[in-house]
């Protein structure tokens, strides 16, 4: 039966250089490129006392302070090299079992090392990277060590702007029969449409099986079909064999299904398969996965249709970072920011520019919002090709997944090789799926890759995009990228030499794009357009719109944090299908000033109310919103809303005075305590009578109680430079954003809000305890690695001078818990530790006492040295020497100890000798 275990938690972290760059002499150099025997971070028996312990995800770079000099083609953040380290132990019920390590992410390169071993290398920060782990993991108490070397360096950038560093997704443990088992995503469940007028389906459900044992299998597979609630059909397919030693096996089941329930974007219904592997009757491994019956098509004259009516696409396009935390994001928090989309009257999602983490498609199958799921290296090579498996593997059964967009801007996209290295792309996408279609986010033309697409994605375009569909009558259009206005949040007027800030009401873009009023405008009144995409969602680090102060993009219709801009609310206008109405801008400016304020509404009809006074009803457009130009006066400003001559939706603005209160608002109130549930905390000020200030300053202060840690802070502010990792931040336009991870296990947690002249606030969410399985780090202060001579008639000397080169006098040992040396029953043997001094708690390195446990020992004499001083002698001539010794001795923490044990045991028959248990230095 396979089980999933979560290994997020306990890591142990620490940035540094890469430790192979210190190796010195012969010895180091041999060991450090024999499997088992690495040294440094990477090593078994490394000291990671001093290091810093943290839980998954995890960014390091957003971490860092930021700077000038830090990097400002993609962000000012300090970049380099981070160690992970993760020891823990596994039950001796998982003997036998094939045992696979997935890590979801890891920015940008990695090493990945297991029990002194280099594993796997990672060279996609984007990719997951399932490691077939069977044949080094201990099982059965010994403890394993886990580590990874992350390299965020600007040798190893995949794009040209903030990509952060470190374990940024999940890890994940997989347990499976050997045998038998269901390949890593290795179900395919979809739906095939046999007649639409009928509503008749066809549910398939292909499996992979997998047989990593060296015994040939012969196995079935039984579906059951659920639609959430209730099995609707369950059935079971042929036998199929299996070869050993890597065989491979697809079987199919499928299923008559009459007028399921589609997924759709106002109705996003799935179902879900749950397969399980047969072997002589019994269940040996067992999965399961998410799907939704769907059908599409494109139109070149026409656009989209989705299920049959026709949909214009409304989509956006997103970075996936977020302040405070960088691209280590919840999943709450992924959820949270894919709902604020919807919100928005978002239906199409494209992760710009790479694969998106698994929790943003699965927030877009629960929200109905069509995905186009990015690639995002355009090459042919080996390795890319298997990179872009993994990608259709792990998304296909995606209800929400529609578009394999497998290029964005290349310069080859027009040329000949262009053609051919997106027919390989698309040709290795079909193997795994051939359910979707397919596009790529051009500009110029429709040549060369394009002529491999079903849809060709067009980034921006607007004065050539007539000519290019007249042109090419029988290409279907999307808009893959679009807009690129850029703006400041609480911004009104513009000041790029001194500010480095944008006016935040849809009225500047790049010299290639379009505010985001004329793009709609482009696109609705363009059937041949199925949509359009918004470039982007949210701010994000890096490419940055203004040179330095400024450390962000400003492109996003929403800042950082999720806080709307002003443009957001033009967005949501254009795209919301209900009545919307929002009143821009605040109402607190100087005595004399000349205010610009705008009713953005899709209402046919708008209406400005002054302190009770109306300035008139107009008619509106989401595209042509009425504005006003008006002088500032205290008080109230009110917009009314017409539809048919009736007032449908008012909005207002009010002055406020000197802020008096903090107001706090979260995600959600009840948290889970599995260890990666975080509270999204935004706070705001408010006067003495609870008007929010929407241009208050005040400095924040964040103290979290209990079972919890704060993460990351941010403001929303391009040209903020403070570190976005500490407790306290400062409003900008009225608002600032923490974010705290509730702990594993946790119990209580107390959130307290303050500020200098104002009321605190504070929040205790509720902790709702949660089970799951969990892989727990352990403490290894084991040292199971050592050197041994072979056995002797005569004596050893204990103190024999080894020279560095000398890699045959001592032969390499590797202790197993519950065994003696069973080849080892007479004569004198000589061990050889060289260990690291473990440092204390606080990482200081100092001289102190450190004790040697030497436990379960059966031997006759034994003699105990470090760096030639002679630690324990003890003679038994004729009765063996049983049970534990300890060995006190002064030592340097961080220091290299010469440790030598000899023995010598005299007995006809071996029954077990020498030394059962690990070593231990404490």
């Amino acid at each position: 039966m396979e089980r999933v275990y979560n290994m997020d938690l306990g890591w142990k972290f620490s940035r540094g250089d890469d430790f192979q760059k210190d190796l010195k002499g012969h010895r180091q150099i041999y060991l450090s490129v024999k499997a088992g025997t690495i040294s440094g971070p990477a090593s078994k028996n490394f000291d990671d006392s001093g290091w810093r312990e943290i839980d998954l995800p995890h960014d390091f770079v957003v971490e860092s302070d930021i700077k000038e000099e830090y990097d400002e083609g993609k962000d000012h953040h300090k970049k380099g090299v981070a160690w992970y380290r993760k020891c823990f132990s596994l039950d001796a019920e998982l003997k036998g079992k094939q045992i696979g390590i997935c890590f979801e992410g890891i920015a940008l390169a990695a090493k990945i090392y297991l029990n002194g071993s280099l594993i796997h290398r990672s060279f996609w920060a984007y990719s997951e990277h399932f490691i077939d782990v069977t044949d080094r993991l201990y099982v059965g108490g010994k403890v394993n060590t886990l580590v990874v070397l992350a390299d965020s360096g600007m040798e190893n950038f995949e794009c040209w702007s903030y990509e952060g560093g470190g374990i940024y997704r999940h890890v994940k443990m997989y347990v499976k029969d050997k045998q038998s088992h269901i390949a890593h995503n290795g179900i395919f469940a979809y739906g095939e449409l046999i007649d639409e007028k009928s509503k008749k389906w066809k549910l398939n459900v292909q499996t992979e099986i997998e047989n990593v044992d060296y015994v040939d299998s012969v196995c079935a597979v039984k579906v059951a079909y659920s639609d959430g609630e209730k099995v609707i059909a369950e059935k079971t397919g042929d036998y199929v064999s299996v070869q050993k030693n890597g065989g491979k096996a697809f079987t199919t089941v499928s299923f008559d299904v009459n007028d399921p329930v589609l997924w759709d974007v106002d109705n996003p219904k799935t179902y879900s398969v749950k397969v399980s592997v047969l072997r002589d009757g019994e269940v040996v491994d067992e999965d399961s996965t998410v799907f939704g019956f769907k059908y599409y098509r494109f139109d070149p004259e026409k656009g989209f249709f989705l299920n049959g009516r026709h949909l214009k696409l409304q989509g956006i396009s997103c970075h996936q970072d977020h302040a405070g935390v960088g691209v280590a994001q919840s999943d709450n928090l992924q959820y949270y920011r894919i709902k604020m989309l919807k919100e928005m009257g978002v239906n199409m999602y494209r992760s710009g520019h790479n694969n998106p983490a698994r929790e943003v498609i699965d927030a877009c199958d629960k929200l109905g919002i069509l995905v186009m799921d990015e690639n995002r290296h355009f090459e042919a090579s080996e390795e890319n090709l298997k990179h872009i498996a993994n990608i259709t593997k792990r998304d296909r059964n995606h209800p929400s997944v529609f578009l394999y967009c497998l290029l964005n801007e290349e310069p080859l996209q027009n040329t000949e090789e262009g053609e051919k290295i997106y027919k390989r792309l698309k040709e290795e996408v079909k193997k795994h799926d051939w359910t979707k279609m397919f596009t790529g986010a051009m500009h110029g033309n429709v040549s060369g890759a394009g002529q491999e697409m079903d849809v060709c994605g067009i980034n921006y375009g607007y004065g050539y995009l007539d000519n290019l569909h007249k042109e090419n009558p029988n290409v279907c259009i999307i808009g893959s990228e679009n807009n690129s206005q850029v703006s400041t949040r609480g911004c009104l007027k513009t000041d790029r030499e001194v500010g480095h800030v944008i006016a935040e009401n849809d009225e500047e873009c790049v010299p290639w794009g379009s505010t985001v009023r004329k793009n709609w405008k482009f696109a609705r009144e363009r059937d041949y357009m199925s949509g359009v995409t918004v470039w982007t969602g949210f701010d994000y680090h890096g490419e940055c719109t203004m040179p330095w102060p400024t450390v962000l993009s400003q492109y996003g219709v929403i800042d950082m944090c999720g806080f709307y801009k002003g443009v957001a609310y033009f967005n949501r206008a254009c795209y919301s299908k209900t009545p919307y109405l929002k009143l821009l801008p605040h109402w607190n400016h100087k005595e004399g000033d000349t205010v610009k304020v705008i009713a953005v509404s899709n209402c046919e009809q708008t209406e400005l109310i002054v302190n009770g006074k109306s300035l008139g009803l107009a008619d509106s457009d989401c595209c042509n919103p009425n504005e006003w130009v008006i002088p500032f006066e205290k008080g109230k400003i009110e917009a009314r809303g017409y539809n048919g001559g009736k007032l449908v939706l008012t909005d207002e603005r009010i002055t406020a005075g000197e802020p008096k209160k903090i107001i706090i608002e979260t995600d959600k109130k009840v948290y889970t305590n599995e260890g990666g549930d975080c509270v999204i905390l935004n706070c705001s000020v408010v006067d003495e009578n609870g008007v929010v200030n929407d241009v208050a300053e005040n400095k924040l202060y964040f103290d979290v109680e209990g079972d919890a840690q704060l993460i990351g802070v941010g403001n929303g502010d391009p040209n903020a430079h403070e570190n976005e990792t500490i407790a306290e931040r400062k409003l900008y336009y009225g608002r600032c954003q923490a974010i705290i991870r509730v702990k594993h296990k946790a119990k209580s947690v107390k959130i307290t809000v303050r500020g200098d002249g104002l009321k605190s606030a504070e929040f205790v969410p509720q902790i709702e305890n949660v089970g799951g399985a969990f892989v727990y780090s352990a403490v290894n202060n084991y040292i199971t690695r050592l050197e041994a001579t072979s056995a002797s008639e005569t004596w050893i000397d204990p103190l024999m001078k080894i020279d560095d080169d000398d890699m045959n006098t001592f032969l390499p040992l590797e202790l197993e818990e519950g065994h003696f040396q069973q080849d080892y029953h007479k004569g004198w043997k000589l061990y050889r530790l060289l260990v690291k001094l473990p440092k204390s708690a606080n990482g200081v390195s100092k001289e102190r006492m450190f004790t040697l446990s030497l436990d379960d020992i059966r031997i006759n004499r034994m003699y105990v040295f470090c760096d030639g001083r002679e630690l324990y002698r003890k003679e038994y001539t004729h009765d063996f020497m049983t049970g534990s010794v300890n060995c006190e001795f002064t030592g340097v923490e961080g220091e290299i100890a010469d440790i030598r044990i000899l023995v010598h045991i005299n007995i006809e028959k071996n029954d077990g000798c020498g030394f059962r248990k690990f070593f231990r230095i404490v």
